[in-house]
């Protein structure tokens, strides 16, 4: 089974530690005292980043960098289609209730691309897990020429990653809403044996 880990958003996680410290923040919508984290060690949910700071130093954490690498900031809903991080601003993206999710968009053998790349690859697997405590999906595919081995799987070097990604309105988008990547997809042809199956 091809295992991988899915990565949090770059311009979120890299600079987490320093906007916790120093009160950077990517909007004006920003406010660090109604931010929701979510202790790894203990699993208990604070409010507020004092709050957070103050929880963590009962664990025996003191500098910036432990504490903040040692929580995860949960997003809060602000409707159906929208989410914020309060710590930093940033917005993110939800499906709304009774739309289609990734899953239900691309499937296994499907065809996929981007709005920054026209390659084209196959869909092998989709994926659903957490982040900042909001449901999104990664979709796993190969390059359309990839041969797979004898037992099926592909060569480690020919998988592709897509991560984080939210449907909306029947697009495949990113999590985050300062991210304009879009996943286009061709659903694949149906064969006798789908229909024999379904």
């Amino acid at each position: 089974m091809l295992e991988f880990a899915p990565t949090t958003s770059a311009q979120y996680e890299l600079g987490f530690t320093s906007f916790m410290s120093d009160d950077i923040r990517f909007s004006d919508e920003a406010d660090p005292s109604r931010a929701i984290f979510r202790c790894e060690d203990c699993g208990a949910v604070v409010r507020g980043r004092e709050e957070a700071r103050k929880h963590m130093r009962e664990h025996g954490y003191e500098n910036e960098v432990a504490i903040w690498a040692n929580v995860e900031e949960l997003a809060e809903r602000l409707d159906d289609r929208t989410a914020i991080l309060w710590s930093v601003g940033i917005r993110l993206r939800l499906t709304p209730p009774g739309q289609p999710r990734v899953e239900d968009l691309v499937t296994i053998g499907d065809m996929v691309w981007t709005n920054y790349s026209p390659e084209k690859g196959r869909v092998v697997r989709v994926d659903r897990y957490e982040v900042h405590g909001l449901p999104c999906y990664s979709i796993i595919y190969v390059p359309l020429d990839a041969k797979p081995l004898k037992d099926g799987r592909y060569r480690e070097s020919d998988y592709c990653y897509l991560n984080e990604l939210v449907a909306q309105d029947g697009r495949i988008l990113h999590l985050y809403e300062t991210n304009d990547d879009e996943v286009f997809y061709k659903r694949r042809q149906a064969t006798i044996m789908d229909y024999l199956r379904g």
